[in-house]
């Protein structure tokens, strides 16, 4: 399927990790990037523990690779779209770097970032993003993607029943990943209370949603907030104010060891967290995740004798 030229760089990506061009746009524009052009080539694939399977192709992708430890890092782009492409084949090895190293290792040898039509959606091994203009914004999107190997491909939950338990989920993962690539832009705890931010504005309004409900009941304006950012906000509350940093990641990690390749429901995360935890709670499950009640008392007058 390659030419001599194009395994060596492979192989030499296979230990690399700094982007190592295997398809560059000029061998495309001459034609040497095919190793023969008067028979029928034929790509066979295979994958194995994976819930969905998706390919892409185009005649004129620019194909890049790194990798971590031994699983690559693959990038595929026009070549018009290289100003911010150029960067996402390093994008896609931080990111597996990130989730592997702070949660549970990758499981698969590859990951593929691949330009489309549609700006951000996820498959196993292969997530696809559109070309915005900025690289930040860029690498928030195939950061993101590439997040839900983890949820929903790795940990099957249902996305159609509960979006906020591999969405929310990966919206909290994201925050470590991108104060790990932008520290200027502020660390994890600096990212945090701007999505908190946004949450208590909805509340203070009462516009807010109860998360455990299926997605299609949410207001399609509140989806972003329900099913994204509002459960990452909860996991941040339990991280840094009700179990602390290090219990919650060793049972949010327990979580993902236990139920990887499995189909668990919101309520087998709430009894894993509180199993490796030790602690209970029911009360916090039920105010934040499953109901939206608000406080309503006031003062109706006050007297001094």
């Amino acid at each position: 399927m390659l030419t001599p030229e194009q395994h060596l760089r492979l192989e030499l990506a296979a230990r690399s990790d700094t982007t190592i061009p295997i398809i560059t746009a000029a061998e495309l524009s001459s034609g040497a990037a095919r190793p023969r052009t008067t028979e029928t080539l034929t790509w066979k694939f295979a994958a194995y523990n994976v819930r969905d399977a998706v390919w892409a192709a185009a005649p004129d992708y620019q194909w890049d690779a790194s990798s971590y430890g031994e699983i690559y890092a693959f990038a595929y782009y026009r070549p018009q779209a290289a100003t911010n492409w150029q960067d996402v084949a390093d994008q896609a090895r931080m990111s597996i770097q990130e989730y592997s190293e702070r949660w549970f290792p990758y499981p698969w040898p590859q990951i593929s970032a691949v330009e489309g039509p549609v700006s951000g959606m996820e498959y196993p091994m292969a997530v696809m993003e559109g070309s915005p203009r900025d690289v930040r914004d860029l690498y928030s999107v195939v950061t993101h993607e590439i997040g839900h190997m983890w949820f929903p491909m790795m940990v099957g939950s249902n996305e159609r029943l509960y979006m906020w338990q591999d969405e929310g989920f990966d919206t909290f993962m994201n925050t470590f990943a991108e104060a790990l690539r932008y520290p200027d832009q502020g660390d994890q705890m600096a990212r945090a209370p701007q999505e908190r931010a946004s949450i208590e504005n909805l509340m203070r309004r009462g516009q807010d949603e109860p998360m455990n409900i299926q997605p299609d009941r949410v207001s399609p304006m509140l989806l972003g907030y329900s099913d994204y950012v509002k459960p990452s906000v909860g996991l941040q509350l339990l991280r840094q104010e009700i179990l602390g940093p290090e219990l919650f990641d060793d049972a949010f990690r327990e979580y993902i060891r236990r139920w990887a390749f499995k189909h668990p429901t919101p309520y087998d995360f709430f009894r894993t967290i509180e199993e490796v935890s030790g602690h209970r709670l029911d009360w916090f499950w039920r105010n934040w995740f499953v109901e939206n009640a608000a406080f309503d008392q006031a003062i109706d007058t006050v007297a001094t004798t």
